[in-house]
């Protein structure tokens, strides 16, 4: 589970939430901002596939509830593999063979293997 704040500056998170949802589709993202940018919204939920997204001041009643529902979806996954191939996005080639992600394909590699062992 991913949970982020987007900002005016978006573009390189919303890069990387893009190709960690492509490389690993069990994740869901919830996403904090208070930017009302509606295409943002749209390309994240497409691309990215967002599970959820909220407005700032974020109530900890709220994120709680969603945070819990995440956990609840992901054992779902676990139990159930298919589901997580249903939940594949599209490649986006263009953010794949940009400088900036490389440069998060190759960190996210990197952490991989320290966490789970190289080759994982």
């Amino acid at each position: 589970m991913v949970i982020t704040d987007v900002e005016a500056e978006h573009e390189q998170l919303t890069a990387m939430l893009k190709l960690l949802k492509q490389e690993n589709p069990q994740i869901l993202t919830i996403v904090i901002t208070t930017a009302s940018d509606s295409e943002l919204v749209i390309d994240l939920i497409n691309q990215a596939q967002i599970f959820r997204f909220l407005n700032k001041p974020v109530s900890v009643r709220l994120l709680k509830g969603h945070v819990h529902s995440a956990l609840q979806r992901y054992l779902i996954f676990r139990q159930t593999p298919e589901l997580t191939r249903e939940h594949r996005v599209q490649r986006t080639e263009k953010v794949r063979a940009s400088s900036l992600g490389q440069r998060i394909l190759d960190s996210t590699k990197t952490l991989r293997e320290r966490w789970f062992g190289p080759g994982s």
